[in-house]
């Protein structure tokens, strides 16, 4: 009986721990370019892309971004990355 408590102990332990993570994603940067040798870098590039933080992963070297994958996203914003909302509406379509 105690072996079972503990056992039901430990696998209530786990779960709490899990839910209380946040889901991040990763995705290759779109704008570092050659062998990423340095995080730092890598970060500094992820984060003028959107991301939280990034990292050089992998035998080749890339460098990875991270965003959080809650309800919010976290990753790059939508829309062009100037801050321009694009051509003006049509005024004369609702005519």
């Amino acid at each position: 009986m105690t072996m079972r408590l503990f056992h039901l102990f430990l696998l209530v332990l786990l779960v709490s721990c899990i839910g209380a993570e946040a889901a991040v994603c990763q995705a290759r940067s779109q704008h570092f370019r050659g062998l990423c040798f340095r995080n730092d870098n890598c970060a500094a590039i992820c984060e003028k892309e959107g991301y939280i933080s990034g990292n050089c992963k992998g035998f080749l070297l890339r460098c990875i971004c991270f965003k959080d994958c809650g309800a919010t996203g976290g990753g790059p914003p939508d829309g062009p990355p100037d801050g321009d909302d694009g051509p003006p509406e049509d005024l004369t379509r609702n005519l």
